[in-house]
């Protein structure tokens, strides 16, 4: 047996080890952890809000990994990335912070960058969910936990989670005052600072102010001048309020900005030892038609094989731009006794613009240039009796979404440069506009069978309406815009001109979608620190329009909603205060899953959203924290799963007469699919006799080998390999808590991983790979008031 195809057998065999030492979830110890009666120290209470009202973790009965404020230090856990990672079963992908992707459970959750669609990992940020991807991936800074919750969360929190929904608690105004400030320097010109100052402004009212500033070069360098080429900027601010006169009345206030002045993401080819182009006589002449669709360039560009380095195009500035700004209220008001109504109104209004290079090579190839404007209105009204501690407790609410959304995307072709060969300038522009209208009604109704057992079932209304205008313009060279209005049946090697183009005008496409999702658990408390449980659950994610249609015909067919239907055994406990350990067995099933193809046109490509047959993934996932000493604790995750595609028949190309490739895909694992996740990490604390403390915690993250697109499966073109990062820690605490320095060092054994594949392109003979994780070091210094 290989050591790959042992590995999962390993972790299977390391769960069942550990079994008696974890927890479910968080890491809280040592400095962090609650001194126990007998002053052994014990690990904190942790209290979550998965089911939209606060109960302790390990009442929940669902799978929620939860990551407090000081494990999201420890772990440096700086973007949406970092959380997933560090999740069971979880896995990330991103063509830009624009185009996020996410899995979870063995169904990714595609961006395709188009105006009507949302992912099926939903993000929410203090009750508000974000449904513009373009919005999503902003800085991770001054907050209270997160919640990752797994598996359908069609319910309570709904708004198309179908797979799963990331929970982000920002830092509450305080009633004393405190204040404190990081600041970090490392490698590649890295450097950050955040901090924030809370606390009274009068009898009624707190208030707390958080910022963020952080700049780097990025991974990748230029080969001939060692300037960084993907780096990145990124400002933002969160002031809140609280008014909270008496116990019957709360509400909570913010606004949020953040601004990100960035580089472009870079990619490069992924062979050294293979031209990404050819030179007039850099080998043998293509055979055709690839001698048409390649051409020699100037010269033949052959990638560094240090995966970092590569060259783009030097006459063009590339970049991406972003602002977002955000305002929440959450109201909170007793109308009866221990009868809360909880009103959260939120509004979120973006913009971004970018320009990249594709590819990755000197010469002009392909450009993209992007930009998105869009705004949210969302306001969730819930009326519960949870506070008057009944047996017999319910929830029921109404959520209206209002969102809009203009996209503009445009691929450039030949953008100048010296070449032997004519090449005639080109480009192929989508635009499109999106308004989405949403209604919900939802509730929960939950039941103590006796005082160990409690029965809960909960369901959700959803009504999606989806308006949508759609419009293609292109000219130039006839093989990288086939298939466009105006230029089929082929005439020649040119389509149009600038100042007439091909294509067709804006037309308008309506559609709707209606669905009632579910869920039923069932707990047993075996004693007071052993909790069983079974879950059913549903998902809902409403359809939405092609985002690269080349006619208007395929521009008014709508893509279908997807389900997902998931069945959940778990068991928590906690032993003696000082482990925590979460298991969980479940077997998922999405159907339609809603999934973006790159299919191959003339020399060019088209991205094809399709709903999948249905996806199936059983599998097992762990989470374990041990304090096994007040000096020494440990812990991490697991999951192993065995995710599969049934009855899906993708195109996949087409043939050289213009008919659909097809492919059945049934049988094969999805894309971006892991089968095993696992991180860990193990922590020493050693006190000097003054008081202060150094802490030494070394970590590791690592995931199965996934395909990033069922595209050329068959040639394993698209495959992101096996990864493990290691990363170290040291860190010194004064004895008051005052002042804290940490050195850290990430992926310390250098596995880079691929954070996406493009599609192929004209004129180049090689897919262009997006490469990340760099080995990464530096010093982190604070101070708390």
């Amino acid at each position: 047996m290989s050591a790959q195809k042992s590995l999962p057998i390993k972790l299977l065999l390391g769960v069942s080890t550990v079994a008696i030492l974890a927890t479910g979830g968080a890491r809280i110890t040592g400095a962090h952890a609650q001194e126990a009666t007998n002053d052994e120290p014990v690990l904190e209470e942790i209290v979550v809000t998965a089911r939209r009202y606060a109960e302790k973790l390990s009442d929940a009965p669902l799978a929620i990994n939860v990551m407090t404020d000081n494990y999201l230090i420890d772990q440096r856990v700086e973007s949406v990335r970092d959380i997933l990672e560090l999740t069971p079963g979880a896995s990330f992908v991103s063509f830009s912070k624009a185009q996020p992707e996410k899995s979870m459970r063995g169904v990714v959750a595609p961006t395709p960058g188009n105006s009507s669609s949302e992912q099926s990992i939903q993000n929410v940020v203090d009750g508000l969910v974000i449904t513009k991807d373009f919005m999503k991936s902003g800085p991770i800074y001054d907050l209270d936990h997160v919640e990752v919750l797994r598996g359908p969360q069609g319910t309570t929190f709904g708004r198309n989670a179908s797979i799963g929904l990331i929970q982000l608690i920002s830092k509450k105004p305080t009633r004393e005052y405190e204040a404190g400030l990081n600041a970090t320097a490392g490698n590649g010109r890295d450097y950050e600072t955040d901090g924030y100052i809370s606390g009274p402004l009068s009898e009624d009212w707190s208030g707390r102010f958080a910022f963020n500033f952080d700049t780097q070069d990025g991974p990748t360098e230029s080969i001939s001048t060692g300037r960084g080429l993907d780096g990145d900027s990124n400002f933002a601010f969160r002031g809140s309020l609280i008014y909270d006169p008496d116990s019957s009345f709360s509400a909570y206030l913010k606004v949020e900005y953040s601004e990100d002045n960035d580089e472009a993401p870079v990619r490069r080819g992924n062979d050294c030892t293979k031209p990404t182009i050819d030179g007039p006589r850099a080998f043998a002449p293509l055979p055709p038609p690839l001698s048409f669709q390649h051409p020699p360039y100037s010269i033949t560009f052959i990638d560094s094989c240090d995966v970092f380095k590569t060259e783009i195009s030097t006459d063009r500035n590339f970049f991406f731009k972003r602002h977002v700004l955000t305002t929440t209220a959450n109201i909170s008001f007793d109308v009866a006794e221990g009868i809360t109504v909880t009103s959260i109104t939120g509004y979120m209004d973006g913009g971004d613009n970018g320009l990249a290079d594709v590819l990755g090579t000197p010469v002009n190839i392909v450009f993209q240039k992007i930009h998105n404007d869009g705004w949210l209105f969302s306001e969730e009204t819930r009326i519960d009796n949870h506070a008057q501690g009944e047996r017999y407790r319910w929830l029921a609410g109404v959520y209206y979404l209002h969102d809009e959304e203009d996209r503009f995307e445009q691929n450039q072709f030949f953008q100048g440069n010296s070449l032997p060969f004519p090449r005639v300038p080109s480009f192929l522009a989508t635009i499109s506009s999106n308004e989405t209208d949403s209604i919900a009604l939802f509730g929960e109704l939950a039941y103590d069978l006796s005082d160990k057992v409690e029965l809960a079932a909960s369901g959700r209304w959803t009504h999606d309406q989806k308006d949508y205008l759609y419009s293609v313009e292109a000219s130039g060279f006839r093989p990288v815009i086939a298939g466009v209005t105006g230029c089929t049946p082929a005439v020649g090697i040119v389509c149009g001109s600038p100042a007439n183009p091909v294509g067709f005008d804006f037309i308008p496409v309506k559609d709707s979608w209606s669905d009632f999702s579910g869920r039923v658990s069932l707990q047993y408390h075996v004693d007071d620190d052993n909790m069983l449980y079974a879950l059913w659950s549903q998902g809902f994610k409403s359809g939405g329009f092609q985002p690269d249609a080349r006619t208007a015909a395929a521009a008014r067919i709508s893509f279908k909603p997807e389900h997902s239907n998931n069945y959940e055994l778990g068991w928590k406990t906690n032993i003696a205060g000082r482990a925590r350990i979460a298991l969980t067995a479940f077997y998922l099933q999405n159907k339609g899953n809603q999934t973006v193809t790159l299919i191959p046109v003339g020399a060019g490509f088209t991205g094809l959203i399709s709903n999948l047959g249905a996806i199936r993934t059983k599998g097992i996932e762990g989470e374990w924290t041990w304090l096994i000493n007040s000096s020494f604790r440990t812990g991490g995750s697991v999951s192993l799963m065995d995710p599969t595609l049934h009855n899906t028949v993708l195109t996949v190309g087409v043939d050289n007469n213009g008919n659909p490739v097809l492919d059945d895909l049934s049988g094969q694992r999805p894309e971006v699919a892991p089968r095993w996740t696992a991180t860990a990490y193990m922590e020493y604390e050693y006190v000097y006799p003054g008081g202060s403390t150094l802490t030494v915690r070394g970590d590791f993250i690592g995931r199965d080998r996934v395909f990033d697109d069922f595209s050329e499966r068959a040639t394993r073109a698209r495959i992101r390999p096996t990864l493990t990062n290691l990363g170290l820690r040291i860190t010194w605490l004064s004895p008051d808590g005052k002042y804290r320095i940490m050195g850290w060092g990430e992926n310390l054994n250098q596995d880079f991983d691929i954070e996406n594949i493009g599609p192929s392109q004209p004129n180049t003979l090689q897919l262009p790979f997006g490469f990340s994780r760099k080995r990464t070091y530096g010093v982190t210094a604070s101070v708390r008031y």
